[in-house]
């Protein structure tokens, strides 16, 4: 289930959401002219924490392909910490009143910008907004909004509801279909599907100097640290974090109990 959420979802329980099935969400980021979201790193490390794919936007109020730019810059400083860890596309939301028709003109300045900061860019909007103001536009990702119950066409995520339920969140929450984004080799790994062997021969207690190379970076993918090879004090501390989400003994150390748990999600 993937869903997308703001500051106007409130204190949201990562956790619950994670047994709620969500397994995909889309995080406001950073609004033109007011600045970063408000829960924009609660939810985020939230996220994270429990394995769900995450996404980031940013909502428009731009009119001006400066502006657009600018958008994107701001953006971009507020998810460097979370570089490493986006699975979908760096959105542009547009729908703000007034702005429309200069739309085109400002996801020129933002997608040009959030690219050549190394970032995919995709555009979020209406069914209506699409028609309106952004024919003839060729992008390689929209996530289009429309609650008639019948999918829109040309797009990899659709958001068919504003007004979802899900546990550990207690406000209204849009609920979206991820149509046809799965990157590969995807940038994340999926929380309960990895994405390569699982060294079974390390079955036991193993470390910095017995495990090296492709075995640490596995383990890195896993529990979602910099997939430098190196079993460091930075991959501990993600390491435990991981431990500590899956309800296992919190130590730090990748052995017998983790490479168990981590075969048995396959």
């Amino acid at each position: 289930m993937l869903i997308d959420v703001s500051k106007y979802q409130g204190d949201i329980d990562w956790a619950r959401v994670k047994n709620a099935g969500v397994d995909e969400a889309i995080i406001r980021c950073y609004v033109g002219g007011s600045g970063i979201d408000k829960k924009f790193k609660q939810n985020i490390e939230g996220a994270i924490a429990q394995g769900i794919r995450v996404g980031v936007y940013c909502y428009s109020k731009a009119t001006t392909e400066a502006g657009g730019r600018a958008e994107a810059q701001n953006t971009a400083k507020a998810i460097e910490p979370y570089k490493d860890k986006l699975y979908f596309p760096v959105f542009i939301d547009l729908e703000q009143d007034g702005t429309g028709k200069y739309s085109k003109t400002v996801i020129s300045g933002f997608c040009k910008e959030i690219n050549a900061l190394g970032y995919n860019a995709g555009i979020y909007c209406s069914t209506g907004w699409r028609q309106s103001y952004l024919k003839g536009v060729n992008a390689d990702y929209w996530w289009i909004a429309d609650y008639r119950g019948k999918q829109p066409a040309n797009c990899c995520i659709w958001q068919y509801s504003r007004k979802g339920r899900v546990d550990g969140i207690n406000a209204d929450v849009d609920l979206d279909k991820n149509l046809s984004y799965h990157p590969q080799p995807a940038p994340t790994p999926k929380p309960t599907a990895y994405d390569f062997e699982i060294p079974t021969r390390y079955l036991h207690y193993v470390e910095n100097n017995i495990m090296q190379g492709d075995d640490v970076r596995s383990v890195q993918a896993i529990v979602g640290a910099n997939q430098d090879g190196l079993y460091g004090p930075k991959t501990k501390e993600a390491v435990a974090a991981w431990q500590a989400a899956h309800g296992l003994t919190v130590d730090g150390k990748w052995g017998e109990q983790c490479w168990t748990y981590a075969i048995g999600a396959r």
